[in-house]
């Protein structure tokens, strides 16, 4: 926790946002989801098939949104789309999380 506070303390905002979410936030979700899929020789490797195909269509998607920025010359939009994506994401996601919470085995 000392290490996370002093990354956000002392980084580039968007630098340390994208260490916490890429490393603290989403490791958290594929532990929970491990837990909840099962105990087999590879929960872990099970919940990165199933999120793959999700994961592909959503950067794909985003992947969209800048190339149309930039080709219809708003890059100046890459930014706020990218935080309307983000903000469309973030109800499902919550739904998804909570259930998946209330199924996770009490340890």
């Amino acid at each position: 926790m000392a290490a996370l506070t002093a990354l956000l303390l002392t980084a580039d905002p968007l630098l340390a946002f994208a260490v916490y979410f890429g490393l603290w936030h989403s490791l958290t979700h594929l532990v929970v989801l491990a837990d909840v899929i099962g105990t087999g020789p590879a929960p872990l490797r099970s919940v990165l098939r199933l999120a793959a195909p999700l994961t592909a269509t959503s950067v794909g998607v985003l992947g969209l949104v800048v190339v149309g920025a930039v080709v219809t010359h708003r890059a100046e939009m890459i930014v706020p789309s990218v935080f309307v994506f983000v903000s469309m994401l973030t109800l499902p996601h919550m739904v998804m999380v909570e259930r998946l919470w209330r199924r996770r085995p009490v340890l």
